[in-house]
């Protein structure tokens, strides 16, 4: 199996297709090849190493998870804790 350049390819359809390479379904299916190879040109240049950046965020959500339930630095008590509620007796709705 051959690997072509984008002109290759499209040299090669437009002498398959011969005349009907001049007709609108011809020239569409050029089109859709042409933008075809444009996104698949667009997406082999992304040089992100995905594993590694999948690697990182686990370690660091871990890492969070774990210091939420064993590490005791910065956790302190609500500084404006609720006020207590005193309950209410029937003879002080009316007073």
């Amino acid at each position: 199996m051959a690997v072509r350049t984008r002109e290759e390819i499209l040299t090669g359809l437009r002498d398959i297709m011969g005349d009907s390479g001049n007709t609108d379904e011809g020239l569409a299916l050029l089109d859709d090849v042409s933008d075809t190879l444009t996104d698949f040109e667009t997406r082999s240049k992304d040089s992100t190493d995905w594993k590694q950046k999948y690697e990182e965020n686990d370690a660091s959500w871990r890492q969070r998870y774990h210091d939420r339930f064993f590490n005791t630095e910065g956790n302190e008590p609500d500084p404006d804790p609720e006020p207590e509620i005193k309950p209410l007796t029937f003879e002080a709705l009316f007073s």
